[in-house]
């Protein structure tokens, strides 16, 4: 029905539970029953909505007071590049004199910093005289035009007229172009890049997305804290205590003895060998000029249109990082954005951090990663798959699966499966392992510097409702969202991947069963995501537990044991308590979701994969087929919607009758905008599934599709 209506859920905050059935002890019920929901004018007249679950008295559900505000101005709003000015003629103008004109002596890393620093200060008081309030830029342009055309329906055609029309035309298309860039900029669609104007959808998808993102209140312990000032202190101490622990690692070198040096002089010579001009200009294109800015505001589609502008500089702030080993203090600035992994997100559990970088520092580290790119695909095991050229998640999508559904085998001790959790992977991670790790590796002196000086100049502030709140530096973890930092943390947990191989080869793990002529892996990692396979007997326990210890201990990184589970297959139930005592983790029942893909045992039926049908057919739904364009839902379709599918599909072959009731829900999403609502249309959907230099649209069809990617198997 919400979806019928174009409603959309209203971020609701306070308790997880809105109704109980108020029993003591067992049998207990809790549900989610209560929820906000609005419209997308709702959000035009009260952009910065929520709710709040208040606890209940006398009720069995709680009530629900709504809080919102029409304007909220919290702090300082930070200068960010919009992309609409490109398309003003006299921009690179603006840019060229600017830049040609700000003399500044100092080294090159000042020289461009403060290039930027005056071109921010030009570029404001350009874009007020020149747009000012894009909005009122569209209203005045339509009204021009609306009043020309006036003037034509009573006085009649004459050329002055015509010509003035014309130009009104012409000035009403500017706006609404421009304007649909401001809202695409503040949206951060990614998928949507053809089609005809959708500024609808951009503004109702950014005022969405600005409410959902908006913190209004915070546990801290049980104290609810909603007042702003005292949620920003909260989570600035939060980050600030994550990243500059104090933490002291011990047993490194026993943890890193499984490393060997493999890295030879050749490959040495090429990480540490100085960029070349076209090595950085290369590195500067093959960043996402669509990505967020940091704390400079100047995004990479600033210096991919103003290269021929700024290259020079650009050129010369790297060649200085590679030949002094040094960086200009605060370049290495990071504003840390909070993107909630749950809806309605109160706790900073529920929060992922992700750091915006300049993206002039992130030339850098993006020059490192493609030179190591071409070392770790030989030097990381074949256990890893995360960040690896050529390695596929679905590859330990695969694997899991099959050693899932060989658990129930007998063999003796019992097989076992272990989903471990890794509390912040990533921001945790201590630097001095890391650099050991890189130490036995074989990496030389020069390379490990680099990535020393870089991993120490960071510093943080976090934005929080759009302003920054804090500045610190870091004293451990890498940064999700650095071009460098996927690869340091894959050479990192290369120590876990063999530690947990060795104590499989050395006899203190013990394999789970396998068919004739396979072997059965130790371990599955991607990422933090970390999947164990051996059995279930005392040794193999004592000797696990043991070895997450040590690894804890020297790396920073600890074991979740409230989110890691255990999967036994046919056993006793003094098995699994004697497991439970030995892990502390708990027991997991299938089916279960493993990178997204759910797990389960034997053929795919269609109640294993409805969750995930319905979790893909969501992103068809609700307001977003009244917004887009025909064009706009055919690109959300191929993009999004069979793009969430394809994981699963190079795993399992779905059946027929759930494909053909997704085709079904594509196909009216598309010529509707409603996926219940059936269209008649004269073409096939067999012809809409041809390529385009065929007369189709160039989607995919699911049965096909499913069958293709099947094929990856072989």
């Amino acid at each position: 029905m919400s979806d019928t209506c174009n409603f959309t859920h209203l971020n609701t905050s306070g308790a997880a539970f809105t109704w109980s059935n108020g029993w003591r002890s067992r049998g207990r019920t809790e549900r989610r029953l209560d929820r906000s929901l609005c419209d997308i004018s709702w959000f035009d007249s009260w952009p910065h909505s929520n709710c709040i679950a208040l606890p209940k008295v006398v009720s069995d559900h709680n009530p629900l007071i709504f809080s919102g505000s029409r304007v909220l101005r919290n702090g300082h709003r930070p200068f960010r590049f919009q992309s609409m000015w490109v398309q003003h003629p006299s921009f690179r103008e603006t840019v060229t004199h600017c830049w040609r004109n700000t003399v500044v002596y100092g080294c090159p890393m000042f020289i461009i910093l403060q290039k930027l620093k005056a071109l921010k200060t030009c570029l404001r008081q350009w874009n007020f005289s020149i747009f000012g309030d894009v909005h009122n830029r569209v209203a005045n342009a339509r009204h021009n035009l609306y009043m020309i055309q006036q003037r034509i329906s009573t006085e009649g055609i004459n050329n002055d007229l015509f010509e003035e029309e014309i130009v009104a035309k012409t000035t009403v298309m500017e706006s609404l172009q421009m304007q649909e860039a401001f809202w695409k900029d503040r949206a951060r669609v990614k998928w949507l890049t053809k089609g005809d104007r959708n500024s609808s959808f951009f503004h109702a998808y950014a005022r969405i997305k600005s409410s959902s993102s908006h913190i209004s209140c915070i546990l801290d312990g049980n104290n609810l804290l909603t007042d702003p000032l005292a949620i920003a202190n909260h989570i600035v101490n939060f980050y600030q205590n994550l990243f500059g622990s104090s933490f002291t690692p011990s047993g490194i070198d026993e943890v890193c003895e499984v490393i060997q040096s493999m890295v030879t002089d050749s490959e040495n010579d090429l990480l540490s060998a100085l960029p070349t001009d076209e090595e950085i200009k290369e590195a500067v294109f093959s960043l996402s000029a669509s990505s967020a800015p940091g704390p400079d505001g100047f995004p990479g589609f600033f210096y991919h249109h103003c290269w021929d502008i700024v290259s020079f500089d650009v050129i010369q702030f790297v060649k200085q990082f590679f030949q002094s080993n040094w960086l200009y203090p605060n370049t290495n600035s990071n504003f840390l954005v909070l993107i909630p992994k749950v809806e309605d997100a109160i706790s900073m559990t529920h929060f992922k951090p992700i750091a915006l970088a300049n993206f002039l520092f992130k030339i850098i580290p993006k020059i490192l990663a493609v030179r190591l790119s071409h070392v770790v695909q030989r030097i990381i095991s074949p256990h890893q798959a995360a960040f690896i050229p050529g390695r596929r998640i679905t590859d330990c999508i695969g694997l899991v699966s099959e050693c899932f559904n060989v658990l129930d085998k007998k063999t003796r001790g019992g097989n076992m499966g272990v989903k471990v959790d890794i509390a912040k992977a990533f921001d945790t991670l201590d630097w001095s392992f890391l650099l050991r790790v890189l130490t036995n590796f074989g990496f030389s002196t020069c390379f490990i510097d680099w990535v020393s000086t870089i991993l120490r100049s960071a510093k943080l502030s976090i934005l929080i409702n759009g302003s920054p709140h804090g500045f610190f530096s870091c004293s451990r973890g890498v940064r999700q969202g650095d071009p460098l930092s996927p690869l340091l943390f894959c050479l990192a947990e290369e120590a876990l991947s063999r530690g947990l191989s060795r104590l499989q080869l050395d006899g203190l793990t013990k394999p789970t069963f396998a068919p004739r002529g396979c072997i059965s892996p130790s371990h599955v990692l991607y990422a933090d995501d970390l999947f164990i396979f051996c059995r279930s007997d005392g040794g193999t326990l004592r000797n696990l537990q043991g070895f997450f210890d040590r690894y804890s201990r020297a790396s920073g990184q600890f074991i979740n044991k409230a989110k890691s589970t255990f999967y036994l297959g046919s056993t006793s139930r003094h098995r699994k308590a004697v497991v439970e005592s030995y892990l502390g983790f708990k027991e997991g029942k299938p089916p279960f979701v493993y990178l997204g893909v759910p797990i389960f045992c034997g053929k795919p039926k269609r109640s294993h994969l409805q969750a995930l049908a319905d979790k893909a057919k969501a992103k068809l739904t609700g307001w977003k087929g009244k917004l887009l364009s025909m064009a706009g839902r055919v690109q959300l379709t191929q993009s999004v919607f069979q793009s969430m599918l394809l994981h699963s599909f190079t795993v399992y072959k779905w059946p027929s009758s759930l494909l053909r009731s997704l085709s079904r829900c594509a196909r009216n999403f598309i010529w509707s905008g409603d996926v219940t609502s059936k269209k008649l249309v004269t073409v096939s959907w067999h012809q809409i599934c041809a390529p385009k230099n065929e007369g189709g649209l160039g989607l995919r069809d699911l049965g096909s599709l499913n069958t293709t990617a099947l094929l990856k198997l072989g």
